[in-house]
């Protein structure tokens, strides 16, 4: 058991490397993933109220979808990382595609409700009109999202799996950095998109 002596309260070296290893690049992942969500926020922010408020709610619709996207994500993620330890490779494909079924499922109806019902979802959040007006136009984004979170979540869960953080934390780069800020740019003042 344990005794509640300060020695027992001593940082083991070799563990410490090995979580640190593993948890740095997860750490900038997430970092570059949610600053560059606060540069966005704050661009959009300067657009005014209605498109500030339209962002928020549409920002809210897509958190519900990774939840689910993210929880399968890492129930999969688990699961092959519990059969690569038991070196049966042979399952981490069956995983995957239950997975992408589940995970593209999920997407279709949440891009289906998006598309048929875009007033009905904003109008659960607020009754300004000109606000529910924006509802269409986002929600539509909001469905190209749906799937490449689910196209993410799916494969993501093999990288978290087999420990690889290193390529995870490229993929955190690449979702932040490059899609989220460089093209954010590029499409709202080079191509004029707003």
């Amino acid at each position: 058991g344990f005794d509640f002596k300060l020695q027992s309260f001593a940082v083991d070296r070799r563990k410490l490397r090995i979580m640190l290893r593993l948890g740095t690049p997860m750490a900038f992942s997430g970092l570059c993933i949610h600053g560059t969500q606060l540069i966005i926020i704050a661009r959009v922010n300067l657009y005014g109220l209605i498109p500030a408020t339209s962002y928020a709610i549409g920002e809210k619709s897509m958190q519900f979808a990774n939840i689910f996207h993210q929880s399968v994500r890492q129930a999969a993620g688990s699961m092959v990382g519990q059969n690569i330890g038991a070196d049966r490779h042979d399952r981490v494909p069956i995983i995957v595609r239950d997975s992408a079924i589940i995970t593209f499922s999920a997407a279709f109806c949440l891009s289906s409700a998006a598309l048929l019902f875009p007033e009905q979802i904003y109008s659960l959040f607020t009754h300004e009109a000109e606000v529910i007006a924006s509802a269409r136009v986002f929600m539509r984004i909001s469905c190209v999202i749906f799937i490449l979170s689910a196209f993410m979540g799916t494969f993501d869960s093999v990288i978290t799996g087999t420990g690889n953080t290193l390529l995870g934390m490229i993929g955190g780069l690449l979702d932040g950095v490059v899609f989220r800020i460089l093209f954010g740019f590029i499409l709202a003042y080079s191509m004029d998109m707003g």
